[in-house]
């Protein structure tokens, strides 16, 4: 019973923190009002990126411009166009005065398949009025992200090749155009484009036409990062991996306080009953012995961690490789198989992008030799050279280099005892 409350509260902690953080990103975002003539008017959505006034918008959203103005509140505010890149539908602004909190950009190694995302924006049919009261509320639509895939983003020649795009399910609808796409703590994975596939398999332009149900697109983060930097834009960067339980800044308001009261009931209700229940095993002579409890678990942890230690221990002489890259981390590879890539899952983990997610298996044998598999990488492994057959096991000999994807990751064995020199 205790068990279940305990997880009750841990899971309303973390949605209430994420909550806070996917809000506190919203409070960045705001509507973009295109007159292209008299009578013409377009709307789509830009996002602050630090703290000089300078947003990020689609190329779409803002060509073509006769006059371009932001609305906030009972405001509007003067947008100047710095730079556009049409081939990838990103156009950078700047709007002073505004002073939004810009968002944090996520790193494209920690963007994986599954992901919970939000689209952030103003989508309605909101293109043809000025009515301020009507374009201040922004939209949060949640999905996942189905996969990483490249579709032609041109503003200008739909033949322009393909770019990185994010393909999800958040509803990204017209005038969501220009909006972030954000993780789960608030980052940036991408920036929204109103684009879908017609049922024949065609791509849709860009802001025209219906969305189909569930297939939506975000530029990817990468291509956006490379914009800023060939613009000398500063921007926030994550600075880590989204942690979903880590608090969001305090913010006063009255929603905060509602929860922060609910968590503190959540705790007493808890408290109590474990009180209750402690004095009635008390008063009936069946209390807890919890020393005792303590040491039984204590010593099953114990048993726990030997086991593993025996199951992973090295050879009698640890292995170890060395990168030459010094970012790289030291490899020391045990009996038991261990991956190397850069998914979360593996047990040498390796930020390089010509590194597969899972790239490769290195484990030692009983004769201390380091045995590697490729596992079907992307850009393949390499012994002096040699590409390594996916699924097959090879030795790597002292004094041999091992090449992961690319001339990036290269390493050798740089301690070793007691080695065969044979080959299998």
């Amino acid at each position: 019973m205790i068990g279940k409350l305990l997880l009750l509260l841990l899971t309303f902690i973390a949605l209430s923190a994420e909550n806070r953080m996917i809000i506190e990103a919203s409070k960045g975002v705001v509507r973009i009002i295109n007159r292209m003539g008299p009578n013409s008017f377009a709307s789509g959505t830009a996002f602050s990126i630090n703290d000089d006034g300078y947003y990020i918008s689609n190329a779409h959203v803002v060509k073509d411009a006769k006059e371009l103005f932001a609305v906030k509140s009972d405001s509007k505010y003067r947008v100047e166009i710095k730079k556009i890149f049409y081939d990838i539908d990103i156009a950078i602004l700047k709007i002073d005065a505004l002073n939004l909190p810009p968002l944090r950009f996520a790193r494209r190694s920690d963007i994986f398949v599954t992901d919970r995302v939000f689209s952030i924006g103003f989508p309605g049919a909101a293109d043809k009025t000025e009515d301020v009261e009507n374009l201040t509320t922004v939209t949060i639509n949640s999905g996942v992200i189905g996969k990483f895939t490249k579709i032609p983003l041109s503003v200008r020649n739909p033949n322009a090749p393909a770019k990185a795009v994010i393909q999800h399910d958040a509803a990204v609808n017209h005038g969501n155009s220009g909006g972030p796409l954000v993780n789960i703590c608030g980052q940036v994975v991408g920036v929204n484009v109103q684009k879908a596939l017609n049922e024949d398999g065609s791509i849709v332009k860009i802001a025209v036409g219906d969305v189909v149900q569930g297939i939506f697109y975000a530029v990817d983060i990468g291509l956006v990062k490379e914009a800023l930097d060939e613009s000398n834009v500063d921007y926030l960067d994550a600075g880590g991996k989204c942690m979903p339980d880590t608090p969001a800044p305090y913010s006063s308001s009255t929603g905060d306080r509602e929860k922060y009261i609910m968590v503190f009931l959540l705790l007493f209700l808890l408290v109590s009953i474990w009180g209750v229940i402690y004095y009635l095993q008390k008063r009936r002579g069946t209390a807890f012995d919890y020393s005792e409890l303590s040491r039984i678990v204590s010593e099953k942890i114990r048993k726990r961690e030997d086991g593993r230690k025996y199951m992973e221990s090295p050879a009698e002489n640890i292995v170890e490789l060395q990168a030459e890259s010094p970012t790289l981390p030291l490899l020391r590879p045990t009996r038991k198989s261990t991956l190397l890539g850069r998914s979360r899952i593996c047990g040498f983990k390796v930020e390089n992008m010509n590194v597969s997610g899972r790239h490769l298996a290195i484990r030692i044998d009983g004769k201390n030799r380091v045995l590697v598999k490729d596992l079907g990488s992307t850009n393949g492994t390499y012994i002096d050279g040699r590409k390594l057959l996916a699924g097959r096991e090879y030795i790597l000999m002292p004094g041999e280099k091992l090449i992961v994807g690319s001339e990036d990751v290269v390493y050798r064995i740089v301690s070793q005892g007691n080695y065969d020199a044979g080959r299998k």
